[in-house]
């Protein structure tokens, strides 16, 4: 008797299994889905049959397709799947990430290196020479040397750090540029440990002591003898910074802290593509954040600001570069009777055309800095003069 029981189990399960997949196919067939809402995308659907498309594996393709769209129950298997997947894929990644390895890590869309520090790949000087010469011929056509500074920011790109090798961007620029050796300065990354200190894990720019180092370099070669302004007590801006770097499938396993210093600024003004305004950034309110944002802490990428009021009796500087400086604009200001910063990638929008030349002459400015990392060096948006 429980044979006969056990087999009848098992023939109506099978019976029940072919009536499902026959119903699947029925409705493969007969009654497609026309979108798969789960993916966003129209729903895949069985071709019309030919010899060509037999011949050529296309037919069996599109059945394979349509099957894994229009099957009974196959989104639900798809999130299922999905859900386990990344669950399974998460703890993987983070037991690999806390071993700290000491060398690049592929995840992904993203390269890590020693843990969480999310870098971008080395380059290879061989494929910047080009770039770098367009960009030196045009910056030494552009310029005067006698009052132009130029301070290049070595970062992840500029080091491999398993090797602690160099590309040495800085130094070709200083060989190639008709400017004083003493109107060049670098921010160094010498080795991943130097990295670690100076950036952050999860974004390309550098941290709060990253851009206070290049802020006192920057005041010894602009203002030989300044003071700087000193540091004041840190604070945390928030707890789970994601970074511009944090992107794609593994984002939820990287975040950090962010810290800033609280800083005595002078009293100062502000004009900001041409209208005044209350600040830069938010570094005088830090109470009020209540966000994680590089940008909206220290100021964005606007095309044209200036600053007034650091140092009534000083000179008037104009700062050519891109959101490095961003952190560094309002303690540079305090050393200048006025300090203008461009963008050349947002100028034009409400501010027209840029002609140095003419902004130099306007402004009656005493001294010309372009700061940036490689990527200002190479690309067409920072030339000086089309």
């Amino acid at each position: 008797m429980t044979d006969k029981i056990t087999r009848a189990i098992k023939a109506l399960t099978a019976a029940g299994l072919l009536l499902f997949l026959l119903a699947g196919l029925a409705k493969t067939l007969f009654l497609p889905e026309e979108i798969n809402e789960y993916e966003n995308r129209p729903a895949d659907k069985v071709s019309m049959p030919d010899f060509a498309a037999i011949m050529d594996g296309s037919f069996q393709d599109s059945v394979d397709k349509a099957l894994a769209d229009q099957v009974l129950l196959s989104t639900t298997a798809k999130k299922k799947y999905n859900a386990v997947s990344s669950s399974i894929s998460n703890i993987i990644v983070r037991r690999v990430l806390e071993l700290k390895l000491p060398r690049y890590i592929s995840v992904g869309d993203m390269k890590i290196f020693g843990g969480d520090n999310i870098t971008y790949g080395t380059r290879k000087m061989e494929n910047l020479t080009e770039a770098l010469d367009f960009h030196i011929e045009n910056i030494n056509g552009a310029v005067d040397p006698a009052f132009t500074y130029l301070y290049y920011i070595e970062k992840d790109t500029d080091i491999n750090f398993e090797t602690d090798e160099k590309v040495g961007v800085f130094e070709y620029l200083q060989a190639g540029l008709n400017l004083d050796s003493d109107h060049m300065s670098c921010f160094r990354i010498d080795s991943f440990d130097d990295f670690q200190k100076k950036f952050y894990k999860t974004d390309h720019h550098w941290n709060a002591d990253g851009s206070y180092e290049a802020y006192q370099a920057l005041a010894d070669l602009l203002c030989p003898g300044d003071e700087c302004i000193p540091k004041g007590e840190t604070f945390k801006i928030s707890n789970a910074f994601r970074g511009s770097k944090a992107r794609g499938s593994y984002t939820e396993l990287f975040s950090e802290e962010m810290w800033a210093y609280h800083f005595d600024f002078p009293e100062m003004t502000y004009v900001i593509d041409g209208e005044a305004a209350d600040d830069y950034g938010n570094q005088n309110r830090p109470e009020d954040m209540s966000y994680a944002s590089y940008g909206q802490y220290y100021g964005g990428d606007n095309g044209n600001i200036i600053i007034n009021g650091g140092k009534a009796d000083g000179e008037k500087i104009l700062v050519i570069g891109e959101s490095y400086d961003n952190a560094v604009l309002k303690l540079l200001a305090a050393h200048f009777a006025e300090l203008h910063s461009v963008d050349l990638r947002y100028y034009s929008e409400k501010n027209g055309q840029f002609h140095l030349a003419e902004y130099l002459e306007k402004y009656s400015i005493d001294k010309l800095l372009l700061i940036g990392n490689i990527d200002y060096f190479i690309a067409d948006d920072f030339l000086l003069e089309e």
